[in-house]
């Protein structure tokens, strides 16, 4: 089978975490080697694979036109067209400094593809459940990284401090500004430092946290991902992590990812007790599960601090968990799955 992978990319042509996650990484992985041919590209110009891969909203500059004319040139040509997606973007609404993403005209983009495609990849059954009404021919398929990864072999040594930190999209200010009380009352309490990648400036660090023990760590020159998860080898050295994430229409259709980023490297993690981590996170065992209460929080994050054993349990117990279920070795084979199902 000959499959042309159209991944997600930014305005700097770089194609975004999810597409190497979900995309670029499963089909070109040693293990589907004599089953796939593959390509990959931002443009739509040799029509001699089999199947398209369409990932999420594919380019920066996508409109309704720009989406109807790829559909039909792959329909035109008698090729099967593949849609992948690993979030809820209908139901998402990320709105700073009057910038509004998805925009109306993107949503119907990802309702296009939907319909029009033979088949959907998806990362979770509830985003299944979200997209049926499109299209009836889903299959799910649960994020999985690639243990070919050198970063992830990396050891740690322990801190001096204990220290604990947050990783995620700018999409998740509000998760962590849901337990924003707990994390002051905690770092005024404990002498602990709190790191914090990806989310909030810092001047809003500085505002939300002011004299407090937290530092940003910077990213720069680290944005494809390949490089960022050499970076998260270097400089990720936390004693746990936590994964606040608010219960709403969006946040419901998501993956366990952060279960996976911060379980590769052996980080125990507090996660916000909802379904998407119930399913794979033993209570500390393998991670905590955590109210969305501040309350619960401070337990939780109290629990951490204080108790080095349980943490230190939970960090060899969730990095034996990824590494034995959740890597493209095991799980490879479910993407080739997932399209021949599609195209049968």
């Amino acid at each position: 089978m000959k499959i042309h992978l159209l991944y997600e990319y930014g305005s700097d042509f770089v194609p975004h975490g999810s597409s190497y996650i979900r995309l670029l990484w499963p089909y070109q992985h040693r293990a589907l080697k004599s089953l796939v041919t593959v390509t990959q590209g931002i443009e739509l110009d040799d029509m001699s694979a089999d199947v398209y891969i369409i990932e999420r909203m594919w380019r920066p500059d996508i409109n309704l036109q720009k989406a109807e004319e790829t559909v039909n040139k792959i329909k035109r040509a008698g090729k099967k067209l593949v849609y992948t997606l690993d979030d809820n973007l209908l139901d998402l609404q990320f709105n700073r400094e009057g910038w509004k993403w998805p925009s109306k005209e993107q949503k119907n983009v990802v309702r296009l593809f939907a319909k029009e495609a033979d088949g959907i990849i998806v990362s979770t059954e509830p985003l299944k459940q979200r997209f049926l009404k499109l299209n009836k021919n889903i299959q799910v398929v649960p994020n999985a990284l690639d243990e070919r990864i050198e970063a992830y072999k990396v050891k740690k040594s322990k801190n001096k401090n204990l220290t604990f930190g947050y990783m995620g999209t700018p999409s998740h200010d509000e998760d962590l500004m849901m337990i924003l009380p707990a994390i002051r009352e905690i770092l005024r309490t404990y002498e602990v430092e709190f790191q914090i990648v990806g989310v909030l400036s810092q001047d809003q660090v500085n505002d939300h946290f002011q004299e407090l023990n937290v530092k940003l760590l910077d990213t720069t020159g680290n944005v494809e991902y390949p490089n960022f998860v050499r970076w998260m080898g270097r400089n990720l050295n936390w004693d746990f992590a936590i994964a606040p994430l608010d219960e709403n229409e969006f946040s419901i259709c998501k993956s366990d990812i952060k279960m996976l980023d911060y379980g590769i490297f052996g980080i125990p993690s507090i996660f916000s007790d909802l379904s998407l981590y119930r399913e794979h996170v033993v209570h500390k065992e393998n991670g905590y599960l955590c109210r969305n209460t501040i309350d619960d929080w401070m337990d939780a994050l109290e629990y951490m601090i204080t108790k080095p054993e349980e943490r230190e349990k939970m960090g060899r117990n969730v990095k034996e968990y990824v590494l034995a279920h959740r890597t493209l070795q095991t799980c490879s084979m479910n993407w080739y799955n997932a399209l021949v199902e599609i195209i049968k």
